[in-house]
């Protein structure tokens, strides 16, 4: 993946972030965007398509993990980021993360796009702070926390592990067994995650709920990055309770919507966040 190549969403999403830059407490948003300057051409396209709920959705679930990673900041966390593509927020935050881990995790293409995004803004990540290369599809037993642990993570302190945007992509076995591997490997975890509900998008037959569903979901496979990955709540939360999380939360969307921003205005009941802590919650640290 160059700067040429990357994904139509992965810059629009740079966009949005951009505009609220200030509000995430994303310092280097707007100079990604300025070597990303198809992002807003296909941001504005997308906002079109969807009435505006696109941006109102990055924007939504930037907020809600930018929350997460204030606390974890605050309780001398370490951070890990999965599936990172361009989100670079913590990347340069040296005052909030000070010289604990920080790493950026995701697949080599979108790796090496990074990479060039960093260059190409004349940005050098201050130590610790570091990207790696790991495709989770293909990852061994072991190689994902074996990764971490080379970069500098601490297995024996608290750790935040953030995956946003990026499950609706991933089939669900990758993101159970990602899951299932950091919560057997490290002691002191938050997860925070956002994903598809699957009921919301699939008959129990495995076809499209309705027609808007099926729209939506012909639509996302149009742009070239069609959503593989939907979940059911219930079966989460009983996967993460099995791999000893002593407490999850669930948030649908519409709840953080209504918390975040202040109204309703995407359609209720299609994606949630979870919160899930092994051997930690805020301010235990």
């Amino acid at each position: 993946m160059s700067l040429e190549t990357a994904s139509a969403t992965m810059q629009a999403v740079c966009a949005v972030r951009a505009e609220y830059a200030a509000e995430l407490g994303d310092a280097l948003a707007r100079r990604v965007l300025e070597v990303l300057p198809a992002g807003a051409e296909v941001r504005a396209r997308l906002d079109t398509g969807s009435r505006g709920m696109f941006s109102r959705s990055i924007r939504l679930r930037s907020l809600y993990i930018a929350r997460a990673m204030r606390d974890a900041a605050a309780d001398h966390a370490q951070l890990v980021v999965l599936s990172a593509g361009l989100d670079f927020r913590a990347m340069s935050d040296v005052e909030s993360w000070g010289q604990r881990a920080r790493v950026f995790l995701d697949h080599p293409a979108s790796q090496a796009l990074a990479h060039d995004v960093l260059r190409a803004i004349d940005f050098e990540p201050a130590p610790p702070a570091k990207l790696v290369a790991l495709d989770l599809a293909t990852f061994g037993g072991g190689d994902l926390a074996r990764a971490l642990v080379a970069a500098g993570v601490d297995p024996e302190l608290p750790i935040l592990i953030v995956w946003e945007g990026a499950t609706y992509y991933i089939e669900p076995e990758v993101v159970t067994r990602t899951l299932k591997e950091v919560l057997e490997f490290f002691s002191r975890v938050h997860i925070v995650a956002d994903f598809l509900q699957r009921n919301a998008y699939f008959r129990p037959d495995g076809e499209p709920l309705d027609e808007g569903a099926a729209r939506n979901l012909e639509y996302v496979r149009s742009l070239g990055e069609p959503w593989v990955g939907f979940f059911d709540a219930g079966d989460l939360v009983s996967v993460l309770r099995d791999h000893d999380c002593t407490r999850v939360d669930v948030t649908m969307r519409e709840d953080a919507e209504r918390d975040l921003l202040g109204e309703v205005l995407m359609s209720r009941g299609t994606m949630f966040f979870i919160d899930a802590w092994k051997g930690w919650t805020h301010g235990q640290s």
